[in-house]
């Protein structure tokens, strides 16, 4: 497939974008279009996006929370004693691999709905919506419970954020309109919303922080979005989460609240919980800054301008520079997904940010270089550095055991 760059930049900036996500879809070296022409030129404090690459999943019926109870690695008992919330969570296989990470949001005013029953919005990956239904039905049986896809002109999720915005409780809120939550991911990462198209854009505009020149549903506020989930280190959709490959503890999952140690049996808990009690986690999701060589970063800051080039393919290996020859060196991460200068990459964490098993610091580790290596690689591509960090979130919550149902 012949591939012409020079007019792919006489596009309008969001054709560019269009084309420039086809090309990556690819698997090739990754494309020389100045990232600056059609990515945002730096991040918003404030923003407010209507996810398009999101879709919702409504369950409802007298057993629906028994039955969701033995699929997902979250609690969802209290939602049965008079306590609603929305959870973050997954679905795993039965050995323990991540199918997809969800948001599950009480609803009690499903259409159809008897007064005694309780109806669940599940916000998963939009190409994977397919696949979850029918994993759903697989197991339903004779489960009281009726499943469906919710049509995107019906309902939809809304994510807003404000550096500025004071911190609020991470309760869900059962509305007339949806379910609210502060996203428990991170600590002041942003508000998460299901509800109907129009009433979410409604309450968009009574939020404290709204500005007119903030469109929900614009390209440029999914890329915002997706710019600040890579500051804050944050892997979403089975994109950067490999469908049945990923496991929990390497996707962060149990840091960011989606497991409940302590709750009864569910499919693929064996691994999790033997993992968590009695294994030793190795590698993790690290946010990443990639640079030229000699600029060297201090911290997770976005900057379109500060690559010349888009980013290595997924998988592309990352490696430690020697002196001598880097492609004898050991690979000790690999390249999940970026934009501008940040993105994801799964990292060994002794070589990588030098972080042992329980959260000390390994020696020696400092003062290497890292970079990429795949195929066909040019000479300028060569001269890519990658930098990972740990998120100040993320240690202060291995300082306090904050994964969730532990003490």
């Amino acid at each position: 497939m012949t591939i012409n760059r020079s007019k792919i930049l006489q596009l309008p900036k969001a054709l560019q974008y269009i084309r420039l996500s086809q090309l990556q879809c690819l698997n090739r070296s990754y494309s020389t279009i100045p990232q600056e022409n059609i990515l945002p030129r730096s991040q918003a404090k404030s923003g407010a996006v209507l996810l398009s690459t999101r879709r919702l999943i409504e369950l409802q019926g007298p057993q629906a929370s028994q039955f969701l109870q033995g699929l997902t690695t979250a609690n969802i008992t209290p939602w049965t004693e008079g306590h609603p919330r929305t959870v973050y969570s997954a679905f795993l296989n039965a050995q323990g691999r991540v199918l997809q990470d969800v948001f599950i949001y009480p609803i009690t005013n499903s259409s159809g709905a008897a007064a005694n029953e309780q109806g669940f919005l599940i916000d998963v990956d939009a190409n994977q919506v397919g696949n979850l239904l029918k994993w759903l039905r697989k197991y339903k049986l004779r489960a009281k419970v009726t499943i469906r896809e919710v049509p995107t002109d019906e309902a939809g999720v809304l994510c807003t954020w404000s550096d500025t915005q004071q911190s609020a409780s991470t309760t869900g809120i059962n509305t007339s309109d949806g379910s609210s939550i502060q996203d428990p991911r991170a600590p002041g990462f942003g508000t998460r919303t299901a509800g109907p198209i129009q009433a979410l854009l409604d309450q968009w505009k009574t939020n404290p922080h709204y500005s007119a020149e903030i469109d929900p549903e614009s390209r440029s506020m999914d890329l915002q979005y997706k710019i600040r989930r890579y500051t804050y280190g944050i892997p979403e959709g089975q994109d950067e989460l490999q469908y049945e490959h990923a496991l929990i503890h390497d996707s962060n999952i149990d840091y960011m609240g989606g497991v409940d140690f302590r709750k009864g049996c569910y499919v693929g808990q064996e691994l999790v919980i033997r993992t968590q009690h009695t294994g030793v986690v190795r590698k993790r999701i690290l946010p990443c800054i990639v640079y030229d060589d000699g600029r060297e970063p201090v911290e997770i800051t976005y900057d379109a301008s500060n690559v010349a080039g888009a980013f290595p393919p997924q998988g592309a290996d990352i490696k430690p520079l020697l002196s001598n020859d880097t492609k004898k060196a050991k690979s000790k991460g690999k390249w999940i997904a970026g934009v501008g200068n940040v993105g994801l990459a799964l990292c060994r964490l002794e070589d990588v940010v030098g972080l042992g098993p329980a959260g000390d610091v390994v020696e020696g580790w400092e003062g290497r270089e890292w970079v990429f290596e795949w195929e066909n690689q040019s000479e300028e591509e060569k001269r890519l550095r990658v930098k990972a960090f740990v998120p100040e979130w993320w240690r202060e919550r291995i300082r306090k055991g904050q994964t969730n149902g532990m003490a």
